[in-house]
């Protein structure tokens, strides 16, 4: 028996999985992140199934091209997703987490970025805020940031970590981190509200993946 070429052709592209959206992806994503706190807990399988949305995501066509001096990545951004089990993680819901903070006191995390402050290099920070019970602790580690021709990559130096109370309003010190923290960061993937993150350390093994969410400006 014998079928039109354009019945088998149909039949064809109807079999093909269709691609998903990045929408579609980052949903996943976020549902992941919430059962495995943020990528702490994550199983070997789980962790690899996070690997494969992420790679999937970076091969969308959603993505901005040249990232690392893109508007878009101004802001702040919360902490979705690390594949970085011992990064103190303790509480995640697919769209923010909390990272130990000092004993039981855990705090949000936010990775910060403010584009073309007075000298026309990025500036970048990591915070971590305790709730008000604490008084609104919180430290930020701040570092200096030196964008790569490719477009895509940041080398990174980390220079102090801030203390304050009520929300960064009240210092309470400050301390200069050694030489040698830092690395080269590769923004993989960026749009509207996601941007995936892949961190090599200046110290050597595998880079650290995150996915982070936009929260709004600096």
């Amino acid at each position: 028996m014998f079928f039109p070429a354009t019945l088998l052709v149909s039949a064809a592209l109807v079999a093909r999985p269709q691609p998903r959206s990045p929408g579609a992806i980052k949903e996943a994503i976020s549902q992941l992140a919430a059962t495995t706190t943020g990528g702490a807990s994550a199983t070997v399988a789980e962790a690899a199934e996070a690997a494969t949305l992420v790679a999937e995501l970076e091969g969308s066509r959603g993505g901005i091209e040249r990232p690392a001096l893109s508007p878009s990545m101004d802001g702040r951004w919360e902490q979705v997703y690390t594949d970085n089990s011992r990064s103190g993680t303790v509480w995640a819901d697919g769209t923010s987490s909390r990272r130990q903070l000092v004993g039981p006191l855990a705090g949000r995390v936010e990775h910060v970025v403010v584009l073309g402050d007075g000298d026309g290099f990025p500036k970048y920070a990591q915070r971590v805020r305790g709730p008000a019970i604490a008084l609104g602790l919180g430290a930020e580690m701040r570092a200096s940031v030196a964008p790569q021709d490719d477009g895509v990559t940041w080398e990174v130096t980390f220079d102090e970590v801030r203390w304050s109370l009520f929300r960064g309003i009240l210092p309470l010190f400050r301390r200069a981190l050694p030489p040698g923290g830092g690395g080269l960061w590769r923004t993989s993937y960026l749009d509207r509200d996601t941007r995936v993150l892949r961190a090599q350390s200046k110290r050597g093994g595998a880079p650290t993946l995150y996915v982070l969410r936009r929260k709004g400006r600096p």
